[in-house]
């Protein structure tokens, strides 16, 4: 009987996910969809090597990577330990994940790794950010300088208390502050969906072109001054997408 109870309580704590988890899985989506590259050490070996991810199961926390790491027979033994390093709008993310197998005795498709509960990163976030791959043309964000000079762009991830953008206009002169060291303060407003808005202050904490031909541009900051209207409206958003998130992966 004791046997059985332990089982359910393995299954139901192993169907359950955090925030963080589902922080994790968002990224390795990102960085399976983008084809993004990634740097991937093994245990025992100095070294990181240039991968891809080109799978992720959510559901049984496994990913795979693709086979272009040159590791010795003894790291890829189960449960090795194995480290994914990736970066994202200027942020430097670790994965300490485990080896499971290969996926075919010649390693020719690759390695499974085990998916970790929750980020590493120089420069953790105070709140689970929810990434807008869906639906991020819909929420519509607007920064405003000290002379009202404005630009425009589309939320990629948001929290109670920060948020991300892309944007492909030309940086204004009030960021150029930023690229000096100055703590910046602009203004911001955000359009959710259902007509709905918010108007805040946002201090800005990063800003990465991406390297692409689009010219695009990554800015990243801090939420700040929300009315207690607002800041429900908020809260109630970014609840909601993470109620969504966490059913589709589970």
């Amino acid at each position: 009987m004791n046997g059985m109870l332990d089982l359910v309580q393995k299954l139901v704590k192993g169907n359950s996910m955090s925030e963080s988890y589902v922080e994790v899985v968002d990224l390795l989506t990102t960085l399976r969809d983008s084809r993004s590259e990634v740097a991937v050490r093994f245990e025992g070996d100095s070294n990181y090597y240039p991968s891809f991810v080109t799978a992720v199961s959510p559901r049984h926390r496994v990913m795979t990577i693709r086979d272009s790491v040159p590791a010795a027979p003894s790291a890829l033994m189960k449960d090795k330990e194995v480290i994914v390093k990736a970066a994202k709008q200027g942020r430097e993310l670790t994965l300490e994940s485990r080896f499971i197998e290969p996926l075919a005795e010649d390693f020719s498709l690759g390695y499974q790794l085990t998916i970790p509960d929750r980020l590493g990163t120089t420069r953790p976030r105070k709140a689970f950010r929810v990434l807008l791959d869906d639906i991020r043309n819909r929420v519509r964000i607007t920064l405003e300088g000290p002379d009202h000079q404005q630009i425009n762009g589309t939320v990629r991830d948001i929290s109670r208390l920060g948020v991300g953008m892309k944007t492909e206009s030309e940086l204004p002169r009030f960021l150029s502050k930023y690229f000096h060291g100055d703590n910046q303060v602009v203004g911001c407003n955000i359009e959710l969906e259902d007509h709905r808005r918010i108007n805040c202050k946002m201090e800005i904490r990063n800003v990465h072109a991406v390297s692409s031909d689009t010219h695009a541009t990554l800015i990243g900051g801090r939420i700040m001054d929300l009315d207690q209207q607002d800041g429900s409206v908020l809260a109630d958003f970014v609840a909601q997408l993470t109620r969504e998130h966490m059913r589709a992966y589970a």
